[in-house]
């Protein structure tokens, strides 16, 4: 999401099935990185800091209770035993419901980050974040058409309806829509077919 860099595919399992995380470690890196050209005022990076700053802080604390529960139940013979398995289970359980407490975490500071933003800023930043999507995938295009083809197409819309990308072409810009739109169609991706 534009706030962030994303280091991983963590889309529910897309190209990589490791369950793991979708929190980031740097929630407005993307943000920082864009202030000039997004035209974020220097209290609105005071206050971003102090969002990240609290963002951090309560996922070390989260991180730590996960690690002392993975200590918990570390794999031992003894823990194996029939009479450990509930125990284990409850240990299993509020692991968890820590990890979901990192995912929630994360969508409250992201909230959070976003009411900080004005309107247009959020759609610079949409823009800013298309951008780097679609420059990314033009450059890994000839790679994504010879992995998915022959038993898939790689399309995309420049404004005159969806067509296929060859795979040598570039990837066509994205149709302007409102920032709504963009996150919720996230217009800026080509679909496979």
């Amino acid at each position: 999401m534009p706030p962030y860099y994303e280091s991983a595919p963590h889309r529910g399992g897309l190209l990589d099935l490791a369950p793991r995380s979708t929190a980031p470690s740097d929630l407005i890196g993307r943000l920082l990185d864009e202030a000039d050209r997004i035209g974020l005022s220097d209290e609105q990076i005071r206050m971003l800091l102090r969002v990240q700053r609290d963002y951090r802080a309560g996922l070390h604390v989260l991180d730590v209770e996960l690690a002392l529960a993975a200590h918990e139940v570390r794999l031992t013979p003894e823990a194996l035993a029939p009479q450990r398995q509930e125990a284990r289970r409850v240990v299993f359980r509020r692991r968890g419901e820590l990890f979901a407490r990192r995912e929630i975490v994360a969508d409250e500071a992201i909230v959070t980050v976003f009411e900080l933003l004005t309107d247009a800023q959020a759609a610079a930043l949409m823009a800013v974040y298309g951008e780097e999507v679609t420059a990314t995938l033009s450059a890994l295009a000839p790679m994504l058409v010879a992995a998915l083809g022959p038993r898939y197409t790689l399309m995309a819309d420049d404004g005159d309806g969806p067509r296929e990308v060859a795979p040598d072409g570039p990837i066509p810009p994205a149709v302007p829509r409102s920032f709504t739109d963009d996150v919720q169609a996230a217009r800026h991706l080509p679909v496979l077919r």
